[in-house]
């Protein structure tokens, strides 16, 4: 498998095993959205969470058919299957559930997100999120739909928050996760974007939150300042028949008038006024002596006694006037209560009668309906049993309606089942407790409040964009010089190293731009100093292979020091080149060659340096280089008036082994024209030079010694040819001064006398 096949299968087991944990993500996510379903089941039984609760278990199945595609490798259709079985979830549940459109919409973008950014690559991804904003426009939109058989769930609204809040933080690390592996433009854009916008929205949710909750301080005030004017109003129509049942008593002397008289007095009250059922007149032993119905004729038969009664105890014994609860009446099922006023004797100051009138608390109703409400509120009154005693809709009151009240003042729901504002102001009449209730519909009373987080919201989305694009183009000013730096260090690195980067601006991009321009600069001129250097180099290998090729050719020593000289000149333009080799006494270096008219010039003076001397004279006596790059700085330098240009010069000694035979001086008129490199060539050469040379020396002897041998085996031939001595002679002197060249050869014959007499020539 190739490399690119592996890396194909790496990405895709990444992108399979990510897809995979994130169906899991959503089945668990499923799961424990079911369950909470359940208990709301459990708790209200109502068909619309029922039908809630199937949606997400079909979710569910089709969660777990995509992770089983997923696992077979099917990874796009696995996702695909999620992403699109995610989005009726957010309709389904703004069409059973009232208000949580928009956070439900919130929720399901960043599940939407989080999903395909885990299996998708490109545009995919944000086509998948651009769907489920569309889905999350038209949940916004069903809200707005009347649709009554909608419910108001609390606690699911407090629940969906928190799982708003949980899929942002899921949803931002993603999101930042998935910037992380993108170029620097996206990572900066993210970064400015992010510090720019978290405080902004921080500060946002905070005024939002402050705004809001004061609007609905507000709006609970409101009510109930309503609340509390209407329980006066109550309060005080009912204790205004206290006074006036008073008058009747204290004022007109009712307790001391005859019978005839007292009933006169109630009748006249019972027909003038509208406001009483009954009046009845109990003496102190409890016994009704006038009982005066407006519903009823009461006849002397039908009178009773109230002994035992609470409206006949209580207020004799207390001497105040006593308030009973409100009841119905059985025949017109009308709420009324009844009040006791408890008649004194002036003369003993004990209770001599009771005056028990059945108040008709219909009469309150009509203060419900002229009540002034807050918009379209409405108000009413309950009893100790919370049900409704007063309201301006009479049906509500005779129907028995019951009201939950809350604890406190807040937002619940209302006696017609919908969400309100409800406040309350208590009327406490004896031991008697009753709460006039002050409504407004939810939508009307947080008008105000949603538009001031509407306003809130545009003015901190638009400060946001404009962040968010004022992020972004920063992070173009900061990113867009690296990626063409980077793109131009690209080029550099593969060879192009005529590329240069524009200067834009005087900051620190800029000055990594000069200094990379300037790094380019030095790297052109390093590698051109590269390539000569690697071309000189070359020359010199060829150079020296050349000579010594060449000096592998002569056997004159004359002409192979002319012919070095000569090639060291030609190859790399030095000033001058010379050759010196030791005399026979080894105590003079004599010049055996050099270039140009100064070379011939000393070569025919038999130029000398003497042992120890200069430069030449120093190299041949310690047998080593002597490298001088200026020569205006060294000590000991000699200056030779025919090479007045001389600048920089190196002498290296021609020597095999400690033997030194000569010195090859090179010279250059360029000051640090001469470096180690090419004293390291020179003493190359050098060698080479020092072998050629004891090369010739030996050709020379040996051709010198072969040329004796060819003339001594000549004279022998001549001298075994000739006849008589005479001519061995003349042939022997003949050949011997041709050969030593002699300008005159004789030989000389002396006679020595023997003993014997014998007389012999030698």
């Amino acid at each position: 498998m190739s490399e690119f096949d592996q890396t194909q299968t790496t990405d895709q087991a990444t992108l399979q095993r990510r897809a995979f944990r994130t169906a899991i993500l959503l089945l668990t996510v499923a799961i424990g959205v079911v369950l909470f379903y359940l208990f709301l089941i459990w708790q209200l039984g109502s068909w619309q969470i029922i039908v809630l609760t199937s949606v997400m278990i079909a979710f569910s199945a089709a969660t777990l058919v995509s992770m089983r595609l997923i696992r077979k490798g099917r990874i796009d259709t696995g996702v695909w299957i999620n992403i699109i079985s995610l989005y009726p979830l957010g309709p389904a549940t703004v069409l059973f559930v009232t208000d949580i459109s928009w956070i439900i919409g919130l929720v399901f973008i960043l599940l939407t997100f989080i999903v395909a950014s885990q299996a998708f690559t490109g545009k995919r991804v944000w086509i998948a999120t651009a769907i489920s904003i569309g889905v999350a426009i038209l949940n916004v939109l069903l809200d707005l739909l009347p649709l009554n058989y909608r419910l108001t769930l609390p606690l699911l609204q407090a629940f969906v928050p928190i799982a708003a809040g949980v899929a942002i933080v899921v949803g931002g690390f993603f999101m930042i996760r998935r910037a992380m592996r993108g170029n620097l433009r996206v990572k900066l854009t993210l970064f400015f974007v992010v510090g720019a916008v978290t405080p902004l929205l921080v500060i946002g949710v905070l005024i939002g939150y402050q705004t809001y909750n004061n609007q609905l301080d507000q709006i609970l005030l409101l009510e109930s300042q309503v609340a509390k004017r209407v329980a006066e109003q109550v309060e005080n129509f009912i204790l205004e028949r206290e006074s006036e049942l008073r008058i009747l008593t204290d004022v007109r002397g009712l307790g001391s008038l005859q019978l005839d008289e007292q009933t006169a007095i109630l009748s006249n009250l019972l027909s003038a006024q509208n406001l009483y059922d009954e009046l009845i007149l109990v003496d102190r032993t409890g016994q009704e002596l006038i009982y005066l119905s407006r519903l009823a004729i009461v006849t002397p038969e039908d009178l009773g006694n109230r002994r035992g009664s609470e409206e006949f105890e209580r207020p004799k014994s207390t001497g105040e006037t006593y308030f009973g609860p409100v009841t119905f009446n059985e025949q017109t099922g009308e709420p009324r209560m009844v009040i006791t006023i408890p008649i004194f004797d002036l003369r003993t100051g004990n209770v001599s009668y009771t005056l028990i009138a059945n108040f008709r608390f219909k009469t309150v109703w009509d203060l419900m309906a002229q009540a002034d409400v807050v918009g379209s509120g409405v108000v009413y009154m309950i009893n100790d049993e919370n049900q409704v005693i007063a309201h301006k809709n009479p049906s509500v009151v005779l129907q028995g309606t019951q009201v939950k009240l809350p604890p406190e003042d807040t937002f619940t729901v209302g006696i017609d089942g919908t969400n309100v504002a409800m406040a309350r102001a208590p009327i406490v009449l004896n031991k008697h407790t009753f709460y006039v209730i002050a409504e407004q519909p939810q939508s009307e009373a947080l008008s105000a409040a949603i538009n001031s987080l509407i306003i809130i919201g545009v003015i901190i989305g638009l400060t946001m964009l404009g962040s968010s694009i004022f992020g972004a183009f920063i992070a173009r000013l900061i990113a867009d010089p690296i990626r063409r730096l980077a793109r131009v260090a690209q080029s550099v690195s593969e060879g192009d190293l005529s590329q240069e980067i524009g200067i834009t601006s005087r900051d620190e991009i800029g000055d990594l731009a000069i200094a990379f321009n300037n790094m380019t600069n030095q790297l052109r001129n390093l590698i051109g100093s590269l390539e000569q250097q690697v071309t000189d180099r070359t020359r010199a290998l060829e150079t020296s292979n050349e000579v010594s090729r060449r000096l592998s050719t002569i056997m004159d020593q004359d002409q192979l020091v002319r012919e070095v000289v000569e090639q060291l000149l030609s190859a790399f333009g030095y000033y001058h080149a010379q050759i010196y080799l030791y005399d026979e006494n080894k105590q003079e270096l004599v010049m055996a060659g050099g270039t140009g008219d100064a070379g011939r010039a000393m070569l025919a003076r038999g130029h000398k340096i003497g042992k120890g001397r200069g430069l030449v004279g120093r190299a041949a006596e310690n047998n080593e280089i002597v490298l001088i790059p200026d020569v205006s700085q060294a000590e000991g330098w000699l200056p030779n008036p025919l090479l007045p240009e001389t600048k920089a010069e190196v002498a290296v000694p021609i020597a095999i082994g400690d033997e030194v035979i000569g010195v090859l001086d090179v010279q250059h008129n360029l000051q640090n024209g001469l470096s180690e490199e090419d004293a390291s060539l020179i003493q190359a050469i050098a060698n080479q030079v020092a072998v050629a040379v004891l090369n010739a020396q030996a050709y020379q002897q040996a051709q010198r010694q072969a040329t004796r041998e060819t003339k001594i085996l000549n004279i022998n031939q001549r001298i075994q040819s000739a006849e008589t001595i005479e001519e061995v002679l003349r042939i022997a002197v003949r050949e011997l001064g041709q050969t030593l060249e002699a300008k005159r050869s004789d030989v000389e014959l002396s006679m020595a006398q023997k003993p014997n007499g014998d007389n012999r020539t030698n």
